[in-house]
């Protein structure tokens, strides 16, 4: 109850026209600080989405908007700003999944499910997100496999990892077997690997044709502080071979 408290005077504290979210579609006076390095101008005040998300939300509202009937989305570990937009969009069919763990409370909206062993049937999503999951899965072939065989023919699939373009090759220790030693190795507890320049080529070998998109690059300094993209990330785009 505290937490919403705050939450709502840092809302209404912070409003203001320097700064819009696309997710929530409110100004404020600036974005916040967010994560375990403290990224600055990173957090929206209203929503709490980051970078990541606002980008994400931004290609997915694109596509929905140019997709000619109701966009059946696969939401993977689901940010929660984002599913509360997105099941509110009349034009979307929305499936959220995670891999339930111990200690957490999920939505009633969130289905258990494991990436490696989806329920769906084949070719069913027009689009799906998969953000700062694989790697959490010692079997990511097979997770973006399986992302593959759920997708439409037509459909777009758009993963965002944790991604280190100054390594030649993904780093995974497979000594690193404990909580301190995936801290030590990766940075985080829960992560299995790093990925580097060769993730493309990871994908393009599971069977995805690849394209990559640098999201900063379609605008200018003062966009990027205005929309709150100045932490964006690389976004990978797959669709089917063939």
């Amino acid at each position: 109850m505290l937490k919403k408290f705050i939450n709502w005077i840092r809302k209404i504290t912070l409003k203001g026209g320097n700064v819009y979210c696309c997710v929530c579609e409110n100004n404020f006076l600036t974005f916040l600080p967010s994560g375990d390095e403290s990224k600055a101008h990173a957090r929206c005040p209203g929503c709490n989405s980051i970078d990541r998300h606002r980008q994400l939300y931004s290609l997915s509202t694109d596509f929905i908007a140019q997709n000619k009937t109701n966009t059946t989305l696969l939401h993977i570990a689901p940010e929660f700003a984002l599913s509360e937009r997105f099941r509110k969009n009349k034009h979307v069919n929305y499936f959220a999944i995670d891999k339930f763990e111990s200690g957490y409370e999920y939505p009633k909206y969130v289905q258990a499910m494991d990436i490696t062993d989806l329920k769906f049937q084949n070719n069913v999503f027009d689009l799906i997100l998969c953000s700062h999951v694989l790697e959490h899965i010692e079997q990511d072939t097979l997770a973006i496999q399986n992302l593959l065989k759920v997708l439409k023919p037509t459909g777009i699939c758009y993963i965002v990892v944790p991604y280190f373009p100054e390594l030649e090759k993904t780093y995974h220790n497979p000594n690193a077997n404990t909580d301190a030693l995936r801290f030590l190795n990766y940075g985080q507890s829960d992560h299995v690997r790093q990925y580097g320049l060769d993730f493309r080529d990871r994908l393009t070998q599971a069977g995805c044709l690849v394209s990559t998109l640098n999201f900063k690059a379609n605008y200018s300094e003062s966009e990027q502080i205005k929309l709150g993209f100045l932490n964006a990330e690389i976004i990978f785009k797959i669709t089917k071979n063939g």
